[in-house]
């Protein structure tokens, strides 16, 4: 089997890759030899090279993929099946259906926290990693799509909810349309 390969240089050469193809995901150990004019080289040492065409997915999140949560929602973490490179991760990363990303934590290399802003009103949040911007170390983009729960409405407080005797705040729940009986 004849392959050309584009070297760094700009140069192309065809070589004989002994009928493999395509290499499959692991370690593979690679070698050289040149045959010009019916004179063979000794063969090369061996290059150790990793396959990797596995995008990292999000095996685990807190709170759970589609488990009910009480506004606001401030915080989501993912936890992936590999390694992420940690300079690819930003606050850019997520795609919410309601309010937005301020922040994020890389807590391993495996995981992160991004701190969320504005998840307050009741319904379903879809959560989505945008391709290309979390990868793994051969350039593989993650993949999430996962929704919640946002169930009742946040707990805010102004000056009208200072108790005039005790001078203590007093919450009360934002009563969106679709929570009234």
């Amino acid at each position: 089997e004849f392959r050309r390969v584009l070297f760094r240089s700009g140069s192309i050469a065809t070589v004989t890759t002994d009928g493999v193809t395509t290499l499959t995901d692991g370690v593979r150990n690679i070698t050289a030899r040149q045959i010009f004019g019916g004179n063979a080289s000794a063969q090369s040492s061996a290059v150790s090279v990793t396959v990797d065409s596995t995008s990292p997915t999000v095996v685990s999140a807190t709170p759970v993929v589609g488990s009910s949560v009480t506004p606001p929602l401030t915080t989501v973490t993912l936890n992936f099946s590999e390694a992420v490179v940690s300079s690819s991760i930003g606050a850019d990363d997520l795609s919410l259906s309601s309010g937005r990303v301020d922040n994020f934590t890389v807590l391993s290399s495996t995981s992160v926290r991004y701190t969320l802003f504005g998840v307050t009103n009741g319904g379903v949040l879809t959560v989505s990693l945008i391709p290309g911007q979390v990868l793994d170390t051969a350039g593989n983009s993650a993949i999430f799509n996962g929704t919640f729960i946002v169930s009742g409405a946040a707990t805010t407080a102004s000056n009208d909810d200072v108790d005039a005797t005790s001078g203590q705040i007093v919450l009360t729940p934002n009563v969106l349309a679709n929570d009234v009986a």
